[in-house]
């Protein structure tokens, strides 16, 4: 943009530093020469700042001076010329000079006004643009205006004729009415062409008869000659040329003919129309070419000052972005870039507003940003200050300044906005203003104001709050005596004098009056003044604050007649009441001491009161003086005082009294005459003498020990309640017994209660410690036992406590295993009875399914009732699971084999929004345990822990090996020693209360809604863990999950069972003879139906003395006995016994509802034993059977 002017001036000097006066009609100024000097000297020294605006103006203003000198000498020139006014009327040149005139105006009021401002207002490009295009305008107007007046050198005229009388006469006439012309001849074509090109004239006079060549040949020669084609011609005929030669000449090339002899009114005219077309046409050629150069020029500045600016934004250590007129982020710098969090990549083309703007404020300053690019800005500005969001969500505060970038159309094509980070400010200012109004709102409600006043003037300035204190309007300044009179009269003469030697001498006041506020109200005040100087140590200022104290004032009169209601009490009660100073010296005693020590209350006053204390005593006595000192600034203390009936014990509790700095200004003491209790405790301690062996028993004896008062204060107790509390002694005697125990409150079974109360011994149980479960609480059978003196009053209580922690986990732990004993009982009763007949109900509902096609209406009816049986079989089996009645068939297996085969099961159990992982050990983790309870555990486990997990979530099973120390089990009485193998079930969902915990393993207990749950599927875990010698630690969190570990006992002598999965096929028989023995008809028939379509031979037995007589008859064909377990006559045990000693070879397969350990001792099958639970399926059954028969050994 400087580089632009600049090559204008510098254009516009050196054309006139090109003026040569001898050549040109300006009488030009004698110093021409040293401003166009001077000027080009300014103009080619490079800026060293593109805002180095001052040396510009200065350089614009020499060219104006310049330029007016011009424009004087151009007045001379033309006024010379008043012979012509027609052609050359002046009023032209007085516009131009008045044009001069009013430039020079604007230009000095522009000057003036950017001189003080130039380095903040000229800042904003946008500014310096317009202003600088305004310049270049009126200067380039001013510079046209000198061009067309012909402050250029002369025009020329070239003549081309021969040297005829009437040519002569031509050129004569020529010289003569254009004197300003100069004027060229030729007198052959061919030289009047050179000429032409040469001398490049402004006009051609063209005679029709030349000597080397016709004149409309010479015409059309310079026409057709680029360097000379743009030269009027005018053709000079002679008086006889006719209508068809001026046609010629015209289509020749000529402007215009001229017919000799020449008219010189007509000569000028014809020689001004010539002029003037080439002056246009020239002007038209000069206007195309300065175009272009313009053009160029301003590309050049355009990308240069792009160039820089967009450098400038790059390296700005302020926030540099541009925003397109739509929104979109078309740059952004690095320190908005650092400053933001995000890349460069993440922000270009996104919109401002949505990315970066808060939604509570976007609608805001998104109509911000369309009013700086609207019409009405037309300086396309704004500043405006907004909060941004940065990549973490926290926000900044900036202060933005914008500029709109135009095109050549006035288009807006972007917006640059500069920002300051103001986040700091924002917030101090932020900080400020709460402290203001915090101090504003103390101010107000502790009635507390400033004020000052400024000795020149004499007039206060009081806060609002001082002038709400005097019931004045805010902003009221009276003068230092209005002030002063607001005083009650009583205190005028105090409060000027304290003012005028603060005034004066820089002494500071604080005093406390009365005034008579605006309303005529009387109120207390308290007023302080300190002076303020200058620099030079003068005081221009006394300055204070200005409190409302009535309230104080108030409550203090109060103070004073509470103070004397009280000594009125002090003076008539029986306990002793003194006040002392720090020292000890008496201020007060009330008359019930004096007359204890024989003395009058003058005669203590100002002496101390150690002297009357025994000297044993003195020691003890500053101590709890010197207590004193720290909170709760209170003490107690017994001493010996020499009264004047002798020593005596007196009791005393002391508090001090601080003052506003809370140092001790005063003590005061109560005592009390404690000379009988005292005596009473000789007594006891003489008695002590007589207890002293029983004291030895007691101290060293295991139970715990204690001796207390009346008053519950432990007075003596055994090393064991020490070791137990872990307190010492001195933090036990002295207490409160149930302080002892770590209690806060008494005892709600206090025995020594009943005993104070009955005169009897008493017995009760007391918990000490805290917590919610037994690990962390002691239970105590304490028994106290009433002690009296001679007179056989009670004087107290020894109680002798017993830990009985360990009986009672073990009794709770007893009466749950009697529950579950009982519910073990209860299932085993219902399950025998149940499973019959749910036998019947599965049974022929399965063989009714095979007798009806799927489409027939029974079919769907059969199939209900099967699955609502097994639902019921699947209770059942829970509630035996539970009780450790279930009947299994343990054997070794790998635990991560097992569960592993079970994960495709899971997951579906789970469904597809939980992930189930799998964590096992690197290592073989062996048990020995039913595969079946495997599942049940894992089925059980998982369904909870679905339950527990809203929507989506994770599911982790985990193996490894653990070693349990008597260590651990001390801390964790669940637990047993050992080695086993931990199988972990662990959950995300929403975890479990301590109340919820507490009740978890209970049968039927469940968090589930109505229907959802049985109630059973914890307890079943439970069950099967107990089962196999296990135990099983829950932890869980409310909101973070829940973890089952459960503990299996490890068997590493084994191999694992290598059996390989039964087929799913039902297998049939070969017509093999089977003997059924069941006491239940109906299942009897079931179990023959269905071993009768399974191809086998059956002989039904409803007793098992009828089972015995047809293994008697048929046993040689007999090749499996199916019996019931229970049976009323004899067990299935006992018959399968007796039929085994008539045939051996029988294979025998037992079926039952519950065994009731007949032949599963503690619910686990001896090796060799066959069993079927029912009820069960016929493939079930089928698979069993088959199994039995090609399989089974006959070891029982």
């Amino acid at each position: 943009m400087f580089g632009r002017l600049v090559d204008f001036l510098q254009m516009f000097i050196q054309m006139m530093s090109g003026i040569d006066p001898a050549q040109s009609n300006l009488d030009m100024p004698e110093n021409h020469a040293e401003h166009v000097a001077e000027i080009v000297g300014h103009a080619s020294s490079q800026p060293t700042d593109d805002f180095d605006l001052l040396r510009l103006f200065k350089l614009f203003e020499q060219v104006f001076f310049l330029l007016q000198s011009c424009a004087f000498s151009c007045c001379q020139t033309f006024g010379q010329l008043s012979k012509l006014p027609t052609q050359f009327g002046c009023f032209v040149l007085v516009q131009y000079f008045a044009s001069f005139s009013i430039f020079h105006q604007n230009l000095n009021n522009l000057l003036s006004l950017l001189y003080p401002h130039y380095t903040t207002l000229f800042i904003q490009a946008n500014y310096k643009t317009r202003i600088f295009d305004v310049l270049v305008s009126k200067f380039s107007q001013c510079y046209d205006c000198i061009k067309r007046e012909r402050i250029l050198p002369m025009p020329k005229a070239l003549l081309i004729n021969d040297k005829s009388p009437g040519q002569e006469e031509l050129a004569a006439t020529f010289k003569s009415v254009l004197p300003e012309f100069t004027v060229i001849s030729a007198r052959s074509g061919s030289e009047g062409i050179e000429k032409a090109k040469c001398e490049q004239p402004d006009v051609i006079m063209l005679g029709m008869s030349i000597p080397d060549m016709d004149g409309l040949d010479c015409c059309q020669s310079l026409r057709s000659d680029n360097a000379t084609s743009h030269i009027p011609v005018i053709l000079v005929t002679d008086g006889k040329t006719g209508t068809d030669t001026c046609i010629r000449g015209l289509a020749a090339g000529a402007n215009s003919l001229l017919a000799s002899p020449v008219d010189p009114g007509e000569l000028i005219c014809q020689i001004k129309v010539a002029l003037r077309i080439k002056q246009a046409e020239d002007a038209l050629c000069n206007e195309k070419q300065n175009l272009e150069d313009l053009i160029y020029k301003r590309t050049i500045a355009l990308q240069e000052s792009e160039r820089k600016w967009r450098n400038i934004l790059v390296n700005t250590p302020q926030i540099g972005i541009s925003i397109d007129p739509q929104g979109q982020i078309t740059f952004a710098n690095k320190h908005f870039l650092n400053l933001t969090g995000w890349s460069r990549k993440e922000v270009i083309g996104m919109d401002w507003f949505e990315m970066f703007i808060p939604a509570e404020i976007r609608a805001e300053i998104r109509n911000v940003f369309l009013a700086s690019i609207s019409k009405e800005n037309a300086f396309g500005h704004s500043t405006h200050e907004n909060e941004i969001l940065k990549r973490d969500g926290n926000r900044l505060s900036i202060c933005w300044s914008n500029v709109a970038t135009k095109n050549a159309n006035g288009e807006i094509m972007d917006v640059t906005c500069l920002g300051v980070d103001i986040t700091e400010r924002i917030r101090a200012e932020n900080t400020l203003r709460a402290n203001k109004a915090l101090l504003d709102t103390a101010g107000r409600v502790a009635h507390f104001g400033g004020w000052s006043v400024d000795l020149a003037t004499n007039i206060c300035t009081w806060s609002e709050e001082v002038a709400a204190i005097h019931e004045m309007p805010a902003g009221f300044s009276p003068t230092i005596e209005e002030a002063i009179n607001f005083y009650t009269p009583e205190c005028h003469g105090v409060i000027t004098k304290v003012f005028k030697d603060c005034a004066d001498k820089g002494i500071p006041y604080d005093e406390e009056h009365e005034i008579l506020t605006g309303n005529g109200k009387r109120i207390w005040v308290r007023t302080t003044g300190q002076a303020v100087r200058d620099e030079t140590g003068q005081i221009i200022k006394v300055e204070g604050s200005f409190q409302d104290i009535s309230y104080r004032k108030k409550i203090e009169s109060r103070l004073r007649q509470s103070e004397e209601k009280y000594r009125l009490i002090v003076e008539n009660q029986t306990d002793l009441v003194v006040k002392v100073d720090p020292a000890g010296r008496f201020l007060f005693a009330s008359p019930s001491y004096c007359r204890l020590f024989g003395k009058t209350e003058e005669e203590l006053l100002g002496q101390q009161f150690m002297p009357l204390v025994h000297e044993d005593d003195q020691a003890a006595t500053a101590e709890a003086m010197q207590a004193l000192n720290t909170p709760p600034h209170t003490a107690y203390m017994e001493q010996r005082a020499m009264t004047a009936g002798g020593w005596l014990w007196l009791a005393w509790l002391d508090t001090a009294i601080l003052d506003e700095h809370g140092k001790i200004s005063a003590i005061i003491g109560v005592g009390r005459d404690i000379n009988k209790r005292k005596q009473a405790e000789e007594s006891l301690k003489t008695s002590k003498e007589q207890i002293r062996f029983q004291e030895e028993l007691l101290k060293n004896a295991p139970m715990l020990t204690l001796f207390h008062d009346t008053e519950f204060n432990v007075i003596w107790h055994n090393k064991a309640l020490e070791e137990v509390t872990g307190k010492s002694a001195e933090a036990i005697n002295g207490k409160k017994c149930y302080e002892a125990w770590g209690l806060n409150e008494p005892c709600k079974n206090c025995p020594s209660s009943i005993t104070f109360k009955t005169g009897e011994k008493g017995q009760g149980e007391i918990i000490s410690g805290s917590g919610d479960d037994d690990s962390s609480r002691q239970h105590w059978d304490v028994r106290s036992t009433p002690v009296r003196n001679a007179d056989g009053k009670i004087i107290g209580a020894i109680e002798i406590a017993l830990d009985i922690s360990e009986r009672v986990r073990l009794t709770r732990q007893f009466i749950q295993a009697q529950k579950i004993e009982s519910v073990g009982r209860l299932a085993g009763g219902v399950a025998h009875d149940f499973n019959n007949m749910l036998g019947v109900i599965i049974g022929f509902a399965e063989m009714g399914m095979d007798k009806v096609t799927r489409d027939n209406p029974l079919h769907s009816y059969l199939e209900e009732i099967l699955k609502a049986a097994g639902r019921s079989r699947d209770i059942t089996r829970q509630l035996l699971a539970f009780a450790s009645r279930q009947t299994i068939s343990p054997q070794t297996l790998d635990l991560n084999a097992t569960v592993e085969g079970m994960l495709k099961m899971l997951r579906r159990l789970i469904g597809e929004n939980i992930e189930l992982i799998w964590k096992p050990a690197k290592y073989s983790c062996m048990v020995n345990m039913d595969p079946s309870q495997i599942d049940q555990i894992l089925a059980n486990l998982c369904v909870n822990a679905r339950d527990a997990i809203n929507n989506v979530g994770e599911i982790v099973i985990k193996t490894s090996l653990e070693t349990i120390d008597d260590a651990v089990c001390a801390a964790k009485p669940n637990f047993m020693p050992g080695t086993f193998i931990r199988l972990s079930v662990k959950d995300n969902g929403g975890g479990m209360d301590k109340e919820t915990m507490s009740k978890l393993f209970e049968p039927f207990f469940t968090t589930k809604a109505a229907g959802l749950g049985t109630g059973l599927g914890l307890a079943t875990v439970y069950g099967i863990t107990q089962q196999n010698h296990g135990f099983i630690e829950v932890t869980s969190t409310p909101g973070k999950g829940s973890n089952f570990d459960i503990y299996l006992p490890c068997d590493n002598n084994s191999e694992g069972n290598s059996e390989a999965e039964p087929t799913l096929t039902i297998p049939l028989g070969n017509n093999e003879t089977i003997l059924i023995v069941e006491d239940e008809l109906p299942l009897l028939k079931m179990s023959q139906t269905m071993l009768e379509k399974l191809n086998y031979r059956i002989l039904a037995a409803h007793t098992p003395g009828e089972g015995l007589r047809l293994a008697k008859e048929q046993g040689e064909t007999i090749g499996l006995l199916l019996t019931d377990v229970i049976m009323p006559e004899m067990s299935g045990a006992e018959l399968a016994k007796q039929i085994l000693v008539l045939h051996p070879g029988i294979k025998v397969l037992f079926m039952s509802g519950y065994t009731a350990d007949i032949i599963a001792p503690e619910g686990i099958l001896e090796d060799g034993v066959h069993f079927i639970q029912k009820p069960f399926l016929i493939a079930d059954l089928a698979r069993k059977v088959y199994h039995v028969i090609h399989n089974g050994d006959t070891e029982q």
